[in-house]
């Protein structure tokens, strides 16, 4: 239903990424408790009591913000001077003769999204055991998410093509963050694996839509 929403009205809804991240975070509960996941319930925060419960709803927490990212704000920039309702136009980002501005406010938006996204990495690692080097990996994680995101809404001129590749850089390291976290539980093994799988189809997959390596032409 939210992605017959996302599809029938996105170009015409500055929260199109609300239906889109509903419809795609809202897979991972379903197949978690689906799959016999305890739903043992607490009265404190993230309410309820089995830690993989937690370290489960804490990343959909992260997933939904991913997709909330992805699409409000890799979404709406990519088609920045595209004629369509943008949440980031409207939060003083646009294009003018060839260079990029962005205000304030929409940086802010953009950084206060990624800062929650890493701050629920942690978190994560927290309730499922996580060691120091766990929480490094974290760190090396989080910073290279914030450092994407500024290099995305603090270009100068508005060179699209390396904007494309930024945002693929974006998504791989969004996603190599997940594995990372649950890594106190699965281990650092499992967690390559998963990697390599997500790379594996990654690579290729782009390869065969744009002939491209990571980046797509859209």
């Amino acid at each position: 239903m939210m992605g017959f929403v996302y599809n029938l009205h996105n170009k015409r809804m500055k929260g199109k990424f609300l239906p889109i991240a509903a419809a795609h975070s809202l897979l991972l509960p379903f197949s978690f408790f689906g799959a016999g996941g305890d739903p043992a319930l607490s009265s404190s925060f993230p309410f309820v009591t089995d830690p993989m419960t937690q370290g489960a709803i804490i990343l959909w927490g992260y997933l939904m913000l991913q997709i909330f990212y992805q699409i409000m704000i890799e979404g709406d920039l990519k088609d920045i001077d595209m004629d369509e309702a943008s949440m980031l136009r409207s939060l003083g980002v646009k294009v003018t003769e060839g260079r990029f501005v962005a205000s304030l406010r929409a940086r802010v938006v953009s950084m206060v999204l990624k800062i929650l996204s890493a701050s629920l990495l942690f978190v994560s690692v927290a309730v499922l055991g996580g060691t120091l080097v766990h929480y490094i990996i974290i760190a090396f994680f989080s910073i290279i998410l914030l450092l994407l995101d500024r290099m995305m809404m603090g270009q100068k001129l508005f060179d699209h093509a390396r904007m494309l590749r930024t945002m693929a850089l974006m998504e791989v390291a969004s996603t190599f963050a997940i594995p990372a976290a649950v890594s106190p539980v699965i281990g650092w093994e499992a967690s390559l694996f998963i990697m390599i799988i997500n790379i594996s189809y990654f690579v290729p997959m782009n390869r065969f839509l744009w002939g491209t390596l990571i980046k797509p032409r859209v």
